[in-house]
């Protein structure tokens, strides 16, 4: 499985791969290091083994690598950059350990067969487009040290039944698997196949933000309390089943948050949309 004849290694680094082709390496204990793109379009690639030396994985380093189906992220881990196993479509599982403190933008976008994620306490941010794609991913459990989520994380994961804040976080929490900042102010991710066709939003939110219900294509029907001031970009759109929504004259509405709603009845809605740079966090 060794394959070091098709690495180029300079200062403890992996550089590259010289053979695109390859399907199994070894990568040898005392390489801290896998630069940007070092594995990128090996589209054969299947197992890699990394040494508790590496630190660092670079952007893009395993981008494209469709064919990878198992790597173990080393315990020394702490930088996981952006994009790093972007499309690694056959990949299933992950393990992130708590040397890891960030996980990057993109780090597993559209890893299509993705279904377990294990993150372990230490996170303390996830980036954009994090899990972004994720078609397979059912479950995500969030540790109690992650104080920032971004933008679009959870967004076209088609089979997400459930976001989970363990106990303690300071920043989120979750009720009934929908993802809520602290104080339930500001609702962020209510995932695409939650159980529920029907909800009534809390009284204590003030804002829905930006791609909150985004393709959720079971819900039908969904009560905004007049608590909430307005609702982000998107918001609803793609909810191609939603029917019946009862909303305040008073709550601003965000560009495109009822796209692609065909059944959706109230049609005065759409002339209450706010055009232009508006938006909600």
């Amino acid at each position: 499985m060794n394959n070091l004849h098709v690495l180029s290694i300079d200062n403890k680094t992996i550089l590259s791969v010289k053979d695109k082709s390859i399907k199994n390496v070894t990568i040898p204990e005392g390489i801290v290091a896998i630069c940007d793109y070092a594995f990128a379009d090996c589209v054969y690639l299947q197992n890699v083994k990394l040494p508790k030396s590496v630190t660092t994985i670079g952007a893009n380093a395993f981008r494209n690598c469709t064919s990878l189906k198992n790597i173990t992220l080393p315990p020394n881990l702490r930088t996981i950059n952006m994009y790093s196993f972007y499309k690694c479509e056959s990949l299933q599982s992950i393990k992130i350990p708590s040397s890891v403190t960030e996980i990057c933008a993109g780090t597993f976008d559209d890893c299509s067969s993705l279904k377990n994620v294990k993150m372990a306490q230490g996170i303390s941010s996830i980036g954009a487009f994090a899990f972004h794609g994720c078609l397979s991913l059912k479950s995500i459990k969030i540790p109690s040290s992650v104080t920032t989520i971004e933008n679009y994380v959870f967004d076209y994961c088609p089979s997400l039944e459930s976001i989970i804040v363990e106990a303690g976080n300071p920043a989120y929490k979750s009720v009934d698997g929908v993802l809520y900042n602290k104080d339930q102010t500001h609702i962020i991710r209510f995932p695409q196949k939650h159980k529920s066709t029907g909800y009534i939003i809390p009284n204590t939110v003030i804002y829905v933000l930006q791609h909150a219900f985004q393709d959720c294509i079971s819900l039908e029907n969904v009560i905004i309390p007049k608590s909430v001031k307005s609702l982000g970009r998107y918001a609803f759109s793609g909810c191609k089943s939603l029917e019946n929504i009862l909303i305040s004259k008073d709550t601003i509405i965000g560009y495109n948050a009822f796209m692609s709603c065909p059944f959706l009845r109230d049609t005065e809605l759409q002339n209450r949309i706010v055009d232009g740079p508006f938006d909600v966090m």
